[in-house]
């Protein structure tokens, strides 16, 4: 299958696999920094378990939404990540999906609260 006709086989993304893509948009990294940064990014509302973090590369790389950086450019022999052409239409898809869920939250009408049994 050509890399244009590729479905965003992933979508919709998991939490942990969102962040990733997002915090590689901006940076080749790799695994330690992309925790690092998720962390910051979220105030340590997400800290992601290693085994979390490298199966959800492991899935991101599978489905052609991120690709390993060769080891001579990342330099210590660090295994890094960067953002896919694939990756980045299913961040912004994924981005899209989120904010029409979050629009429709906040346009819910509000709920009577029951009145009190007097």
């Amino acid at each position: 299958m050509s890399d244009s006709a590729r479905e965003p086989a992933a979508l919709p993304l998991s939490e942990p696999m969102f962040l990733i893509l997002l915090v590689l948009e901006e940076s080749h990294l790799h695994g330690y920094a992309i925790r690092q940064q998720i962390a910051a990014r979220t105030n340590d509302e997400h800290v992601l378990r290693t085994g979390t973090l490298y199966n959800a590369l492991s899935r991101l790389s599978r489905d052609g939404l991120v690709a390993e950086v060769s080891r001579e450019s990342a330099g210590r022999g660090k295994r890094e990540y960067r953002l896919t052409r694939e990756g980045r239409t299913a961040l912004d898809a994924e981005t899209q999906r989120l904010q029409r869920l979050a629009d429709l939250a906040t346009q819910r009408p509000l709920q009577n609260k029951p009145e009190s049994a007097s």
